[in-house]
């Protein structure tokens, strides 16, 4: 369902723009402007979502001002970027040469999925990439009545739209961020991707000569107007919203399978509607890179299936350190805590070889310090080949809970490092400075 919906708004939104923005039909030639109100009306939409369906869309967490500059502000910065690009070379190629020439996006995706670890690195992809690259070049070569600076457009918005999904995966990762679902994500990257664009547009565009012009001659033609530009805004976040419940819930195998039926169906309708030229070498570039795209998913579908995955007691997968499936995180640093104790909850303190054992007591004030701090026992539920900082490292993410699955988790693995220093600081007293804590506090 998700699939079909995502494939439907995407190819009306393409058509819409290439006849909005289109000098032979709508001639509407300001893409940036409009791509600018389409982020405020995705926000609208999405915060309406939010405060009417609380329980389902609104998750608890919310990022801190240091995650929204850090990692939410550059996705948004991607994404607008990527959007407004790719309208604004609309307005000087063909669709059907415009979604030929995007579909080289996957080569970015792979080769920042390989940067971020997100993939694994494989001849095969490699192979992949190459025949897409193939296809794409003999999309452009020879051809009649090609715009360059288009092509460069479009190449650069598939490039950063690389960055934008590789960022997007890194950022939908981090529950604790807040961005559990779809309208959660909208909601908070839109507004960078809007302030982004404004500037862009009104650096790039004459406002004083849009408003000045026929499309706003009188309040009439000027309500006409607005809603012409508000409604494919719509169309836009419902294509978003779709595309992002198909990532979380299929996963990029079937999303590129539907890719695939959408960008020939696009390219079809292009053709049959504004009456694009399609030549040999057009037909035959995209039917190599579609061919490329085949394959990639092909490889990644075989993979899944010829995969032997452990359950455990609940049926649940088990995915270990090396699984690329696995949520990319960071690796384990050492503490700089003292080694021989561990704060609880109530403030008292807690002697570590009291949590290395199956019963995990904890012991009172009132016990010896000698006997504290003998650690008699340790070595008899310790591995030889565990390192002493190791240990202080597990036992101390054991007493406080993060390396267990929290009921009705999202996200059934490890919680992020960061955020298990952050909160341990937050419990204990951190000892950072004003500035560490404000770039801590949540939006």
């Amino acid at each position: 369902m998700f699939i079909l919906s995502w494939y439907f708004f995407a190819t009306l939104l393409s058509l819409y723009n290439k006849w909005m923005f289109d000098p032979k039909h709508y001639a509407f030639t300001y893409p940036l402007f409009v791509t600018a109100w389409h982020m405020v009306v995705q926000f609208l939409l999405a915060l309406t979502i939010r405060l009417v369906w609380s329980a389902q869309f609104r998750p608890v967490e919310r990022p801190t001002r240091g995650e929204y500059v850090t990692r939410i502000t550059p996705t948004a910065t991607a994404t607008g970027a990527d959007i407004g690009l790719s309208n604004l070379s609309l307005k000087t190629i063909d669709l059907s040469l415009y979604t030929m020439v995007k579909s080289s996006a996957l080569i970015f995706v792979l080769f920042f999925a390989f940067l971020f670890r997100l993939e694994k690195f494989s001849i095969r992809l490699v192979g992949v990439i190459v025949l897409i690259s193939a296809g794409v070049f003999m999309m452009v070569f020879q051809a009649k009545a090609v715009n360059i600076p288009g092509i460069i457009m479009v190449l650069c918005a598939s490039a950063i739209g690389g960055l934008r999904w590789a960022l997007t995966e890194l950022i939908m990762h981090k529950k604790a961020m807040g961005l559990s679902n779809p309208f959660a994500t909208i909601f908070w990257i839109t507004p960078i991707m809007g302030v982004v664009l404004f500037t862009v547009s009104l650096a790039a565009e004459p406002w004083r000569e849009i408003f000045q012009s026929a499309f706003f001659a009188n309040p009439l033609v000027a309500i006409k107007t607005i809603a012409i530009i508000a409604l494919p805004g719509c169309i836009a976040f419902a294509m978003v919203a779709s595309e992002y419940f198909v990532l979380q819930r299929a996963g990029v195998v079937p999303l590129s399978i539907a890719g695939i039926f959408k960008e020939v169906s696009t390219i079809t309708i292009s053709a049959w509607v504004f009456g694009d030229q399609l030549s040999e070498v057009k037909i035959v570039g995209v039917v190599v890179t579609i061919c490329g795209i085949a394959l990639y998913s092909f490889h990644k579908y075989r993979k899944s299936i010829n995969r032997d995955v452990e359950l455990d007691e609940r049926g649940d997968p088990i995915l270990r350190e090396d699984d690329e499936r696995r949520p990319l995180t960071s690796e384990r640093h050492e503490y700089a805590t003292p080694a021989d104790y561990v704060t609880s909850p109530t403030g008292s303190g807690v002697p570590l070889h009291a949590l290395d054992g199956p019963s995990q007591h904890v012991v009172g004030e009132d016990e010896d310090d000698d006997e504290r701090r003998s650690g008699d026992g340790d070595g008899e539920h310790t591995p030889a080949s565990e390192r002493e900082s190791e240990r202080i490292n597990r036992l101390r993410d054991e007493f406080e809970g993060w390396d267990s699955v929290h009921v009705g988790s999202d996200y059934e693995s490890e919680a992020d490092d960061d955020d298990v220093s952050r909160h341990r600081e937050e419990r204990v007293g951190g000892t950072g400075s004003r500035w560490r804590d404000f770039w801590n506090r949540s939006m």
